[in-house]
């Protein structure tokens, strides 16, 4: 009961903190002598990473809850395909959609076009979600995935500190899809690669058992 009492307060604090974080990244750009919005494209790859880094460490793999069915007669691929909408299901998705509608309305109230506003939340959201798969595919190469995790928070940080400016260029992949709100369709797609890389990747894991 108390795992599940500290779960439930951790997991509370964790979505308070990321959508304050969503919203309160306009305010930091204003503080920072920045346009909010300018100021939210270069630094929302924070959101992201931070995103990252937190399910890599926190979010279960989905194989390791489906051991009992390995043992039973059913199909691997429907076990695959459980994996999958069991981390769908997430906690972390949650947070991911209510920090979309939470940059949705601040986008809103800046009096930004409805279509927009629109589109855009609703390609970072799927920018968040796809992270869901990412890690899944960085915790199939462990070796690999956490350097590449410490070197990228490395960099950030050194830009959060003003010695180097990374986000002058990351910040020129939100404003393209702000720009050109029809490029949700490209992060829909780039969902669905990672989903289906997932698939692949934990079938093999299967088939390996």
């Amino acid at each position: 009961i108390l795992m599940g009492i500290g779960k439930g307060y951790f997991g509370v604090c964790y979505l308070i903190l990321m959508v304050s974080m969503s919203i309160g990244l306009f305010k930091f750009a204003e503080e920072e002598g920045l346009d909010p919005l300018q100021g939210f494209f270069k630094y929302v790859i924070y959101l992201w990473l931070g995103d990252l880094v937190i399910r890599y460490f926190f979010q279960k793999m989905p194989t390791t809850l489906v051991k009992p069915l390995l043992i039973q007669n059913v199909r691997k691929k429907n076990i695959v395909n459980y994996c999958l909408t069991k981390s769908s299901l997430s906690f972390f998705n949650f947070v991911n959609l209510l920090m979309g509608t939470a940059i949705l309305m601040k986008l809103l109230r800046m009096d930004i076009a409805v279509t927009t506003s629109v589109l855009f939340a609703l390609s970072l959201t799927l920018f968040l979600l796809a992270n869901n798969f990412l890690v899944q595919l960085l915790n199939h190469v462990n070796e690999f995935a956490l350097p590449f995790l410490v070197v990228f928070a490395g960099i950030l940080a050194l830009d959060f500190f003003k010695y180097v400016e990374a986000t002058a260029y990351t910040k020129y992949f939100f404003e393209v899809l702000f720009n050109y709100p029809f490029l949700v369709v490209v992060l829909a797609v780039y969902t669905i690669v990672l989903l289906v890389a997932c698939f692949a990747c934990q079938f093999l894991y299967l088939l390996a058992l």
